[in-house]
């Protein structure tokens, strides 16, 4: 999941967090795999310049649960209530919402190895960091971690 504000998935988490609806999504352990616009952007921009060749995860190193993402994400936009959101709602609220349950109920955990090993460096590594400057909440906890 490629995370930015213009479109994609990202919007739609983030309203339904602050509709309330920022608890586990399914059974919330499975797992994302993301990244944040910006390194995606990055990546590529290597990966031309560099004139890489061969098969990459273009993927954040540190996939989470959907429950720690929906965690995170509430707790960075400040809406305290977390429900959680059962498989059968997702089904039926999907095409509402104009989206596939697959994105939020499979699990996907990739990690960028060849990109690690190449030494690409990611400006936003973790989950946080990379929730609140789309949120425009960068704190200075999540600027250390997102140096490590």
């Amino acid at each position: 999941i490629v995370l930015g504000n213009s479109g994609g998935g990202f919007p739609k988490l983030k309203m339904l967090a602050r509709l309330g609806f920022g608890g586990a999504q399914g059974p919330g352990n499975q797992m994302i795999s993301w990244i944040h616009i910006e390194d995606f952007q990055r990546v590529v921009e290597w990966m031309i310049n560099g004139r890489q060749n061969g098969t990459y995860n273009i993927v954040s190193p540190s996939p989470v649960r959907n429950d720690a993402f929906m965690k995170s994400l509430s707790k960075t936009i400040g809406t305290p209530v977390r429900i959680p959101i059962p498989t059968i709602l997702l089904q039926i609220g999907a095409p509402i919402i104009r989206t596939e349950t697959e994105l939020v109920l499979k699990s996907r955990f990739v990690v960028p190895k060849k990109l690690i090993e190449e030494g690409f460096e990611f400006k936003y590594p973790q989950l946080e960091g990379a929730i609140e400057s789309l949120c425009g909440t960068t704190s200075p906890i999540a600027m250390s971690h997102q140096s490590l």
